[in-house]
């Protein structure tokens, strides 16, 4: 029996791979990593800068409680099938980027990454241009912070 999602076409079923095929899939992804990938998946065509900031909610709440994640499934076929899911469904680059890092993530540092990819993402929403902070070897691991978020 398939079940088919009820709502809009913003989740792509029409694709074969819907971003809930994904989630089950992986097995081990939780709630709030699930919610995060799912509001970065459907920004474009419903909720626009509102989707992204609850990408952003869900991905703070899950920095602040969730311990590493348990791969029910061999980490090389997770990026598999991550990446097949991103190109069966024509997700843009970053919004890829975005999801794979949060299907495979195993340090807060690399959360870290997901939120600058966001912001990137906010920022793109908002029509501003990220503003360049130059990388030295003192502030290449530093946190990112940007205003208004």
């Amino acid at each position: 029996m398939t079940v088919a999602q009820v709502g809009g076409d913003h989740y792509h079923n029409d694709r074969g791979f819907a971003h809930w095929d994904l989630i089950v899939k992986l097995g081990h992804v939780g709630y709030f990593d699930g919610q995060a990938t799912k509001y970065v998946v459907r920004w474009r065509e419903k909720g626009g800068a509102e989707d992204l900031k609850k990408s952003l909610s869900y991905l703070n709440k899950l920095e602040e409680s969730g311990p590493v994640p348990i791969w029910r499934l061999p980490y090389p076929r997770i990026v598999e099938e991550v990446a097949r899911f991103n190109e069966v469904n024509g997700v843009p680059v970053v919004e890829a980027a975005f999801i794979a890092k949060l299907c495979t993530w195993q340090s807060k540092a690399e959360l870290a990454e997901a939120r600058q990819l966001l912001f990137s993402l906010l920022d793109e929403v908002e029509g501003r241009s990220p503003v360049p902070v130059p990388l030295t070897e003192e502030n290449h691991y530093a946190e990112r912070q940007r205003d208004g978020w």
